[in-house]
C-alpha cells in the first residue's frame, strides 16, 4: 500500500487538520470539518503537494521557474507581472505521466 505521503490524491474524509504539510491549510481544514467535525462538505479530493512536486519535476518547469525568478533582480515591477504570466501558463499547460 503506498503511504500517504507518496499519494497524488486524498480525499477530504482522510484529511484532518495536521496534514496541512500534504495537502495544504485549505484543504486540510475542508478535511477537519468532514472527516472530524461532521460539517457538510461537497465531497472532494485535494491535490498533495507530492503531486504537485512530482508535476514541477517532471515537466522541467521547477528549472524553468527557477531561470525566471533569477532574472528578477535584474528588471522591473512589469517584468515580475510577465513572469507571473509566464509561470501560469507552463503550469495549466504542463503535461505528468499518467502514473
Amino acid at each position: 500500500m503506498e503511504k500517504r505521503e507518496q499519494m497524488n490524491v486524498l480525499w477530504f474524509d482522510e484529511l484532518h487538520r495536521s496534514d496541512v504539510n500534504l495537502v495544504g491549510g485549505k484543504s486540510s481544514s475542508l478535511g477537519e470539518m468532514t472527516s472530524a467535525m461532521k460539517i457538510p462538505v461537497p465531497y472532494g479530493f485535494a491535490t498533495t503537494t507530492h503531486a504537485y512536486r512530482q508535476f514541477m519535476a517532471e515537466t522541467g518547469l521547477n528549472d524553468q521557474i527557477n531561470k525566471l525568478l533569477a532574472e528578477i533582480n535584474d528588471y522591473g515591477l512589469m517584468t515580475i507581472f510577465g513572469m507571473t504570466i509566464a509561470y501560469g501558463r507552463m503550469t495549466v499547460f504542463g503535461t505528468m505521466s499518467r502514473k
